[in-house]
This record gives C-alpha cells, structure tokens and sequence, in this order.
C-alpha cells in the first residue's frame, strides 16, 4: 500500500507542475524503504523515468539543488543520482555528471559490490562515452563472478580492456609486458583466460600450440616464469574495503577473474619443454595458493594450485615426480593433495 500511496501523491505533485514537490516524494519514497530497489523506491524511480521528455527535464533542472541538500556521503545523494541518470536516458540531458563520475571512481579497490544504483550508474557512464578506468573494471569484473548477478555479468562482459585486472602484482607485470609485445602475445594470454578445467582440452592444446609457436616456446616459458613468483605478494591495490563478513578474508584470495588467465598460464607453461626452474615454480605455486589465512577461510585459489599440481603431472620427468613427493608431504588442504596422491599413483 505504501507504494500505491508514494505513486498518488507524486501524480499530484505532477498535476500541480511543481518539480520540487515531486522530488519531495520521491525523496519520502527513499528513505522509507532504505534505498531498496525492490520497494517503494525502487518503483518510484521507474515511475517518474517513464514521465514524456518535458517532465523528466524539469525534475532533473530541480535535481542539483535537492542533492546538495542532501548529507554528503549520503546513500540518498547515491539514490538521486540514480535517479538523475534515468531521467536522463536519453542522453538530451546530463545532470550531475560530474557526482555520477565520482560515485563510480567510488568502487575501485571493493572487493565486489551487489547493488544495481551502482551497477546503473556504471552503466551510464559507459553510454556517455566514458571509459571505465582500470581499477573499476576490476571491481566490476569481480563483483559479476562473486554475486553471479547477469545484471553485473552483463556490464563486466562488455569490459574487454585490460586483459587482466589490475591490483596483483603478477597480473601488473604481465600487463606491462603485453602493452609493449605483438598480437600474438595477446592471443595467448586472451586464450589462457578461456581455461575452464585444470587440464587442457584437445581443441585448447591445438590453439595452445599454434600459438606458443608463433611467439616461440623460449619465450612464452621466460615470460610465464618470470609472472609466477609474483603470485601471492601483496596487492599493489589492497581492497579499500575488507568487507570479511561477505567475501571471507579477502587480502589472501587470488582475483577469481585473474585465477581463470592464471590458471590457464600454467596449462600453457606445460606444453612447453620442462626445465627446472618450471619444475620448482610450480611447486611454489602449489603452496602459495593452498595457503590458507590464520583468520580462516579456505586456500588462496584452489584452482590454480590443482592445474599446477596437474602441469606437474604432464610433465612427467623424474624432477616433476620428486616435486610431487615433496608437496605430497607438506601440502594440507584435502582435495589437492588427493589430486596429488592420483597424480603419484600414476608414476612408474
């Protein structure tokens, strides 16, 4: 009922042809239902963004003045911009884009964000014309695989630039090293990304090598091993917020979008002709990601350490046996030291 009411007294308000009225219900909407979407306010902001093109231009000529009313910080002045981007589909008018731009630069560093103001105003950036810088595509891109929303799936699949999220030092460096190598390079990484299991398929291990042997083996192995010590260092973006309670103890998890390219890169450095260093690199791997942090929760990324556990395995030289061993007796975290045990029952 409190929804029929709001919608009542904005049509009067809209009757009298005073915009300021409107806003003042639809900032009662507001804080009646906490900025929840999927009450009062959320079906106001839908109401008044089907209003024809002279009434949404003048209630978004009364929106500035409302929102410097509004506390700074405020989830309100967040609520009016989302307010101001809807009645400003049309792109005729932008209102508050400036505050719109700072409220998007707001999510760089969070680990993940769930709601959809955000998730709308991102979007709109992006039908301005505007670049997402690199810290917010992360964000996005991690937010759409922890949440599995489609709404923030949908944006983070536009986003195909970098290649890799940014704030980890291994995927830094990868970055700055793709930004001054060929196509080929690029190829190989953007098909390391599209690993899906810790061992290769036949379609992906063809690609794989034709690729490996156009940028050439020597290469690709150098630049892998060169990235894999870096992983597990700490963030050169740390998350601004630790948010434990909803995504566990984030400064030790891997970025689950990085882990899929990662993971992948491991495949990759097992199609080429093994050395030591790749013997031992991989065992580093395994323990940096079944690390698991004093405070709890589970290993740094469970995935990774398999399809190196699985590299390992591939390779099957004496080396690549003794470093199995190895991590058979110190490796605890349970579903990769059964993959390990199999790997070893399989060796002569």
């Amino acid at each position: 009922m409190a929804g029929l009411s709001y919608r009542h007294r904005a049509d009067v308000a809209l009757r009298s042809g005073a915009p300021e009225s409107v806003l003042d219900v639809a900032v009662a909407a507001y804080e009646a239902s906490a900025g929840d979407l999927l009450t009062a306010w959320g079906g106001m902001v839908q109401y008044l963004g089907r209003q024809p093109a002279g009434t949404r231009e003048a209630l978004l000529g009364a929106l500035p003045g409302r929102y410097r009313q509004a506390p700074p910080g405020s989830g309100l002045r967040l609520g009016l911009l989302h307010l101001a981007a809807v009645l400003g589909r049309d792109g005729t008018v932008d209102v508050l884009a400036a505050e719109r731009r700072e409220a998007v630069l707001a999510i760089e560093d969070r680990w993940a964000v769930k709601d959809h103001t955000r998730l709308y105003l991102a979007r709109t950036e992006l039908a301005t014309g505007r670049a997402l810088p690199a810290a917010v595509v992360a964000t996005v891109r991690r937010s759409a695989r922890l949440t599995r929303d489609p709404g923030w799936a949908a944006l983070a699949a536009r986003l195909t630039q970098p290649l890799l999220n940014v704030g980890e030092r291994w995927a830094d460096a990868a970055l700055a090293d793709l930004a001054v190598r060929g196509t080929g390079w690029h190829a190989l990484v953007a098909l390391a990304g599209t690993a899906r299991a810790g061992t290769p398929t036949v379609t992906w291990e063809r690609t794989a090598r034709e690729l490996i042997g156009r940028v050439g083996e020597a290469e690709v192995r150098g630049s892998i091993l060169s990235w894999l010590p870096l992983v597990g260092l700490a963030r050169t973006r740390p998350p601004a917020r630790t948010e434990t309670a909803v995504w566990g103890v984030i400064d030790e998890q891997l970025d689950p979008f990085n882990a899929d390219f990662l993971r992948g890169l491991v495949m990759l450095l097992s199609l080429t002709v093994p050395d030591e260093e790749t013997v031992s690199q991989l065992g580093r791997l395994v323990d940096a990601c079944t690390y698991t942090a004093p405070r709890g929760g589970g290993p740094r990324s469970a995935k990774v350490a398999n399809a190196a556990v699985a590299a390992l395995g591939r390779l099957g030289t004496a080396a690549a046996t003794a470093e199995l061993r190895g991590l058979a007796g110190r490796t605890s975290y349970g579903n990769t030291r059964r993959l390990i045990d199999r790997r070893l029952l399989r060796t002569p």
